[in-house]
């Protein structure tokens, strides 16, 4: 896998790759969802996203980007973190309090996607 190849220290950070004279970190994109709870005290939103980034500081992770939509998701956030098992602590921790309901999708950049697609057989 091309992550693999450019990564540093791969077996302790194996989402953390090098390329071009950069760093990246892993991005994370999470659709959320009110539950009944949730929006119950939706006024109480704000402060639980002020929460949300600290937890996400704290277990070395950041909110690249955060959003209210409309549509089949209430909100989206984006995630840079430093591994898998790090987003799904964030997510687990978050949702066990029983305000939101989440879909996390791990995201590949531009240059990801075209290096993928050029590697198909």
């Amino acid at each position: 896998m091309f992550w693999r190849e450019h990564s540093i220290l791969p077996t302790i950070f194996e989402p953390i790759y090098f390329v071009e004279g950069r760093y990246y970190n892993v991005k994370y994109i999470s659709l959320v969802k009110y539950t009944a709870k949730g929006a119950e005290n939706v006024k109480d939103s704000p402060n639980r996203l002020d929460a949300f980034k600290g937890l996400c500081e704290f277990m070395g992770a950041k909110v690249g980007g955060f959003y209210l939509t409309m549509g089949r998701c209430d909100m989206l956030v984006i995630l840079d973190a430093p591994n898998p098992e790090t987003v799904a602590k964030i997510i687990l921790a978050t949702s066990s309090r029983g305000a939101v309901s989440t879909e996390t999708l791990q995201a590949f950049s531009k240059e990801e996607y075209r290096k993928i697609v050029s590697e198909l057989p």
